[in-house]
């Protein structure tokens, strides 16, 4: 496959979109604002070998232009500006002959990259942080768009995970055609979990939606998508759309 070249830019942006949401009291022990985003991330080991990460901190291939993820961190003490980091032209999360994040499956059997993704972090005594992922896929999630959205301040969080057109493919025949979906919620609830099989080569999981995290730094993680490959050939897991804040 021929190497594309990445346009990731970095931008200051006054507001992204309007998000449903969900406020949580704050836990207590963080000292000073934290915050970060990262539209998706793959950390996957095939046939037994050992895991290597897309996306975000990605380790194999290091750079490599299809896989990169905008990913963004808030320095010590936060930031007033937006920091904000723009892939126009999408990725793909390729190991060996399996392109595990990417657009949607093309008429002709090929997997294109995903559309534009994004990651921003903003704020000093309000943190806000969002990861954006759009027209993702191949199988067996696939969506127009999906959005995560954290919101801190010294009293409260806010946490949201929006979706559109989001599809879990539950089973699959033989040739790896889905024959059995489920459509997500726009909204879904905490820790939505539902399960697939692949059945064409024998591969299973489960995909969890609006995943809340408390992390020993008092921040707080929300996860939009969290595949979870439970083998017997994939193993790891893929997130996509993840935002952390704390103030």
């Amino acid at each position: 496959m021929a190497e594309r070249s990445k346009r990731v830019v970095r931008v200051s942006v006054t507001a992204l979109v309007a998000i449903a949401s969900m406020s949580l009291a704050a836990p207590a022990g963080a000292a000073s604002p934290t915050g970060s985003a990262c539209a998706y991330r793959i950390s996957l080991s095939l046939f037994g070998g050992p895991a290597t990460v897309r996306g975000c901190g990605e380790t194999a291939p290091p750079g490599d232009p299809r896989s990169a993820s905008p990913d963004v961190t808030l320095p010590p003490g936060g930031s007033v500006a937006p920091i904000v980091s723009v892939d126009t032209d999408g990725a793909l999360g390729v190991y060996g002959p399996a392109v595990v994040f990417g657009g949607r499956f093309s008429s002709d059997g090929g997997v294109p990259p995903s559309g534009v993704l994004l990651a921003q972090a903003v704020g000093t005594t309000t943190v806000q942080t969002t990861a954006l992922a759009s027209f993702v896929g191949p199988q067996p999630f696939y969506a127009t768009a999906v959005l995560a959205s954290c919101t801190a301040t010294a009293a409260f969080r806010t946490l949201a995970t929006r979706l559109t057109d989001a599809v879990v493919v539950t089973s699959t025949d033989k040739f790896g055609t889905p024959a059995s979906s489920v459509s997500v919620p726009a909204s879904p609830p905490v820790g939505l979990t539902i399960p697939f099989v692949i059945n064409n080569v024998g591969d299973h999981g489960v995909v969890v939606f609006n995943e809340r995290v408390a992390n020993p730094d008092g921040s707080t993680t929300v996860n939009a998508v969290h595949m979870h490959m439970q083998g017997p050939i994939a193993v790891g897991d893929m997130v996509i759309a993840q935002a952390r804040c704390g103030a």
